[in-house]
């Protein structure tokens, strides 16, 4: 592995799994620790897109798939690559809670599978993953998406030293959910988000895994290291290595 990550500029590690699996907390846990280095993530890119087409009038609430997939077919991926890159304009303008509102919510579904639409989101990425490559500052990336290793592996001057696939049960993901919101294990309103929470992630995995442009699922050649010591001490050693200052303890 040393002869293969001689000198590169920038090291990047993949998080990707199902919904609700904790691959975002485990990034953002990361970060804290180490504000020195450098995030991505591309789930608010495809919010983006949505709450854009929504506010031009390109979508309207209760379009069905169908209908949402004839009015992308229509628009040009450079427009929304462009979408894309002013995502940052988009919460300033309409503030960050814009992409997770509800029109957002009951839309982005329908859109972010389209061919054209991650088209335009990798092609948003990886310029982005170039400017923290560029900027001096940064020697480690950590990305929190999904199927992004093979767009950081054609960006020169990047190191793809690891893809995790991070995944939990769907009775653990609503739980999370529900304590997310607040709320009060045995209460009424407790047990009514339970099962909606339950049914949408059960739901969003089953369509993600199925789907045939980047389905979510572990890679082929994928390691369960959790049933191995010895790959548990070398992911441990790779992030002592990386992360720790070579401290694996740590």
């Amino acid at each position: 592995m040393s002869t293969e990550m001689k000198n590169p500029e920038l090291f990047v590690f993949e998080y990707g799994g199902t919904a609700r699996s904790g691959k975002g907390t485990i990034v953002s846990w990361l970060s804290e620790v180490h504000p020195e280095i450098a995030t991505e993530e591309t789930g608010a890119d495809y919010r983006a897109v949505t709450l854009g087409l929504l506010r031009q009038g390109e979508l309207e609430l209760g379009m069905d798939e169908a209908h949402v997939a004839m009015v992308l077919k229509r628009i040009a991926i450079g427009s929304l690559t462009d979408l894309v890159a002013r995502r940052k304009e988009l919460e300033a303008d309409e503030g960050s809670d814009a992409l997770y509102g509800a029109d957002v919510n009951q839309t982005v579904h329908l859109v972010s599978p389209l061919e054209s639409v991650r088209k335009a989101v990798k092609g948003g990425f990886a310029k982005r993953v170039e400017r923290v490559r560029d900027d001096d500052e940064h020697s480690v990336l950590l990305v929190d998406g999904r199927n992004l290793g093979p767009v950081v592996e054609r960006v020169e001057g990047t190191t793809l030293v690891m893809r995790t696939f991070v995944t939990c049960l769907a009775f653990e993901a609503a739980r999370r959910e529900c304590l997310r919101a607040g709320l009060t294990p045995g209460t009424d309103e407790w047990h009514d988000a339970f099962g909606v929470n339950m049914d949408a992630i059960v739901a969003r995995n089953n369509a993600d895994q199925d789907r045939v442009l980047d389905p979510v699922v572990a890679d082929a050649n994928a390691i369960d290291y959790w049933k191995n010591e010895s790959l548990i001490n070398a992911t441990t050693h790779l992030y002592g290595q990386f992360l720790f200052e070579d401290d694996r303890t740590e």
